[in-house]
């Protein structure tokens, strides 16, 4: 008996020594803010402090790694990346790997910004109208909006680049997500005459964990549920200028 008590306290301590295992989590186009982006050579953005809030509840280490959306999605169905954040199924629903979901921690709004202040009733408005977007994004159910005399969609590699393309007048019209648009706008001001002229969609979003790591679906699960019900979800978004219900 006195044997096994000593048996039980060392396997205790070499678990509490044991390093906490490493998770890559995808970071898209390395500056995608307020998601991620580089500041005085520190990673900041939503991502980011929400998965050291969850590294601290949960003793995980979680890797950042910038990556194309293109690229983050073949990783993630290789299985070199773990985990992608911020997605909605909908938008992955026709991938070959389609993932685990964690609980649903936020929504994300996709709109329609421009140079011009004119609003936009309904989308057919704007058939025949070049608008810029980023390559790889899915747009649930809005994607049927684009094709032969709908939509002229012209793919681009972010939306940081979607931003400056449009104050150049590229565009007249880019696709880009409401907390992105809100953040540059307050941001930058070359950036403050840009208008939400509609709204597209409204998804909850997750996290999308590959299937190989399906263990961590609970621990991110109640990880986000204290995060949620503390407010700390909504303080994260709130530092970078954005206000979720």
């Amino acid at each position: 008996m006195k044997a096994l008590l000593i048996l039980l306290i060392f396997v205790y301590k070499f678990v509490q020594a044991a390093p906490p295992r490493s998770y890559s989590v995808i970071l898209y186009h390395q500056a995608n803010p307020p998601y991620s982006f580089v500041k005085a050579q520190n990673q900041e953005g939503i991502f980011i402090d929400i998965f050291r809030e969850i590294s601290i509840l949960t003793n995980l280490e979680f890797e950042f790694v910038p990556l194309s959306v293109a690229r983050g999605k073949l990783y993630f169905e290789q299985g070199k990346v773990d985990i992608e954040p911020g997605i909605s199924p909908i938008w992955r629903k026709n991938e070959h790997i389609q993932g685990l979901y964690s609980i649903s921690y936020a929504t994300s709004k996709e709109i329609i910004v421009s140079n011009q202040a004119r609003e936009i009733k309904h989308i057919s408005e704007l058939y025949g109208q070049v608008i810029g977007k980023v390559r790889g994004y899915s747009y649930g159910v809005f994607d049927r909006y684009f094709g032969q005399n709908k939509l002229i969609a012209v793919d681009n590699k972010s939306e940081k680049m979607l931003v400056e393309q449009l104050f150049k007048n590229r565009f007249k019209y880019i696709l880009i997500g409401e907390a992105t648009a809100a953040y540059y706008i307050a941001n930058i001001e070359r950036y403050r005459d840009f208008k939400k002229v509609f709204e597209i969609s409204e998804y909850p979003v997750a996290m999308r964990v590959h299937p190989q790591h399906a263990h961590l679906i609970p621990i991110l699960n109640h990880a986000l549920r204290q995060l949620k019900s503390s407010g700390k979800i909504k303080s994260i978004y709130a530092r970078y200028g954005y206000l979720i219900e």
